[in-house]
C-alpha cells in the first residue's frame, strides 16, 4: 500500500482540527499575505447598535478513489456578535465582542493509504474589543482567544520495507513491535491575539492608519501507543509528548485617500515556530535505556507584502505583491527500537535544514450591485506563489547503514483561484445574507529533485472535491 498522506494535513488534524472558514486565512498566510483587518472610520463613526449572528460550513476536503468515498474533511462554527457604540460630547465609543465555537472531522480510513486517521475536534473562542473616535482621530484594541481539544485515532495500515536486508533487520523490521499498529493522540492547543490599531490624519484627504497584531498559539498532542519490542523494560504502554508554539508579529501601515476611495498598505510579518518533543522514556537507574527527547526543530519565516485597495462604491479592487524568507532546522531520532542480540541499542535520527524564499502576487475583485432591491456580491481572486526552497538532510544511521544524502532543491508554483457570490435581503431593521465562496488550490512542481510527495497508480482513478465555504447570516440593528 501507498503512503500518500501528506504530512502537514496529519500534523494540522492533530492539532487544531480546521473549523469551518479555515482554509482562505492559512493559504493567504502561505502566500505572504496573513490575515489583518484595520477598521474604516465610517464603521466607527456611523455603526448602529447592531447583534448578529452567523453558521459556517466549510467542505475543505474529499476524495474519492474508483468512485468511493476515500476521504472526508469539513467543519462547522457558529458565531455570535454585538457592536454598542456610545457617544458623549464628541467622542464616540465602540464595544465589540464575539463568541463562537468550531467543530471539525478528518477520516480517510477508506482510502489507499498506509496511514489511516480519524480526527474529531471542537473548540471554542472569544474576542473583545474597543475603540474611540475623537473628531477625526480614532484608536482602538482588541483581545482575542481560543481553545480547542482534538481526539485522533490513528491505525498503521502497513509498514514500510527495503530490498536491503541489512536496513530491514536494523531499523525497518523494529519499527510495528516498538510503536505498535494503533495510536490514540489527545491534543488540546490554545491561543490568544491582541491587537492596537491608530488612525489619524494628515490632511483633510489623507489618512494614516497604524496596525500591530501579537499571535500566539500553542500545541501539545500526547500520543499513547504500546511497545512490544524484544526490550521488558521499554514494553507496555508508551507516551510521547509533542510541544509546538507559533508565534506571529505583524506590523502593517495603510495610507488613505478618502476622496479617491483608494489606499496603499505595507504589511511587515515575523513568525517564528519551535518545536520540542518529550519521550517519558522509562526510569532505568542507573543506566538510561531510551532517549528523554526525541528531537526538536526551530523554523521562521520573515516578509513583507505591499498592496492597493480601491473602493468606488460599488466595486473594491485589491492587487498586492509579497515577499518572504524562510529558514529552519529539524533534529529528530527514533526511540530505542530494541537491543540488538540483547546487547546494542537501537536508533537511528535524521537532521534537516530548510531555507529559501518566496515572491507572491495577489489580485482580487469584489463587485456589490443591487438587483431588484436586494444587495447581492460576486467575488473573483487570483493569487500565485513561487517558491524556491532548498533541503539539507542527513539521516544518521548506526550499523554500518548507508543513505543517500538529501541536497536538493524545492521549487514549484502554488496557484490558489478563489470565486464567491452572496445575497442580503433587508427588512426593517432585520437583515439576513447567504454567501458562498468556492477555493481552488493546485501546486506545479518545477524542480529535478528526486524527492517525490505524489506518485500515480496505475489503474486507480481519483476525484477530489472540497474548498467550499456556505455562511449564512442574521442580523438585527438599532438606529
Amino acid at each position: 500500500m501507498r503512503c500518500t498522506f501528506p504530512l502537514f494535513i496529519f500534523i494540522l488534524c492533530c492539532s487544531e482540527g480546521l473549523p469551518a472558514q479555515a482554509l482562505e486565512p492559512i493559504f493567504s498566510s502561505i502566500l505572504n499575505f496573513p490575515g489583518m483587518q484595520i477598521f474604516a472610520r465610517d464603521e466607527i463613526v456611523s455603526r448602529p447598535v447592531e447583534v448578529n449572528s452567523r453558521i459556517l460550513y466549510n467542505d475543505i476536503y474529499r476524495k474519492r478513489v474508483n468512485d468511493l468515498p476515500a476521504l472526508t474533511w469539513n467543519g462547522m462554527a457558529e458565531e455570535v456578535a454585538g457592536f454598542l457604540p456610545y457617544k458623549r460630547g464628541g467622542m464616540t465609543t465602540g464595544f465589540q465582542a464575539v463568541l463562537s465555537s468550531h467543530q471539525g472531522r478528518f477520516q480517510n480510513t477508506e482510502d489507499r493509504t498506509a496511514v489511516a486517521v480519524v480526527n474529531d475536534a471542537a473548540g471554542y473562542g472569544i474576542s473583545l474589543g474597543v475603540t474611540f473616535q475623537n473628531g477625526r482621530r480614532i484608536i482602538g484594541g482588541s483581545l482575542a482567544g481560543s481553545r480547542t481539544r482534538n481526539n485522533t485515532a490513528v491505525e498503521f495500515k502497513a509498514f514500510p520495507s527495503a530490498e536491503s536486508v541489512a536496513m530491514n533487520r536494523y531499523f525497518l523490521d523494529w519499527l510495528e513491535p516498538t510503536f505498535g499498529r494503533e495510536w490514540d493522540i489527545g491534543n488540546t492547543s490554545s491561543g490568544f491575539n491582541p491587537q492596537v490599531v491608530t488612525d489619524v490624519p494628515l490632511s483633510n484627504e489623507r489618512r494614516l492608519s497604524l496596525l500591530f497584531s501579537h499571535m500566539h498559539r500553542s500545541y501539545q498532542p500526547r500520543v499513547r501507543y504500546t511497545n512490544s519490542s524484544n526490550k521488558a523494560e521499554l514494553t507496555g504502554e508508551r507516551l510521547i509528548d509533542f510541544m509546538l508554539r507559533f508565534d506571529e508579529n505583524l506590523v502593517a501601515a495603510r495610507l488613505n485617500n478618502e476622496t479617491r476611495g483608494s489606499s496603499w498598505m505595507a504589511v511587515f510579518f515575523d513568525s517564528p515556530l519551535t518545536f520540542d518533543t518529550d519521550n517519558h522514556s522509562p526510569p532505568t537507574e542507573p543506566v538510561n535505556l531510551d532517549h528523554y527527547t526525541l528531537g526538536d526543530g526551530r523554523f521562521r519565516r520573515r516578509g513583507l507584502n505591499i498592496q492597493l485597495l480601491k473602493n468606488t462604491g460599488t466595486s473594491k479592487f485589491e492587487l498586492g505583491i509579497g515577499t518572504c524568507r524562510y529558514t529552519g532546522r529539524l533534529r529528530l531520532n527514533t526511540p530505542v527500537l530494541g537491543y540488538f542480540a540483547g546487547l546494542l541499542p537501537i536508533s537511528h535520527g535524521v537532521a534537516v535544514k530548510i531555507e529559501g524564499s518566496s515572491f507572491s502576487q495577489r489580485i482580487k475583485a469584489n463587485y456589490s450591485p443591487v438587483i431588484f432591491g436586494i444587495q447581492s456580491s460576486l467575488l473573483a481572486g487570483y493569487s500565485h506563489g513561487y517558491y524556491d526552497l532548498f533541503v539539507d538532510g542527513e539521516a544518521q544511521l548506526e550499523f554500518n547503514l548507508i543513505s543517500v544524502p538529501i541536497n536538493h532543491p524545492i521549487q514549484f508554483h502554488l496557484h490558489l483561484v478563489e470565486f464567491g457570490a452572496g445575497l442580503t435581503f433587508r427588512r426593517g431593521p432585520v437583515s439576513s445574507a447567504y454567501s458562498f465562496a468556492q477555493l481552488i488550490p493546485f501546486i506545479t512542481r518545477v524542480d529535478e529533485s528526486p524527492m517525490k510527495f505524489h506518485e500515480k497508480v496505475p489503474d486507480v482513478s481519483l476525484q477530489s472535491r472540497g474548498g467550499a465555504v456556505h455562511q449564512l447570516t442574521f442580523s438585527y440593528s438599532w438606529d
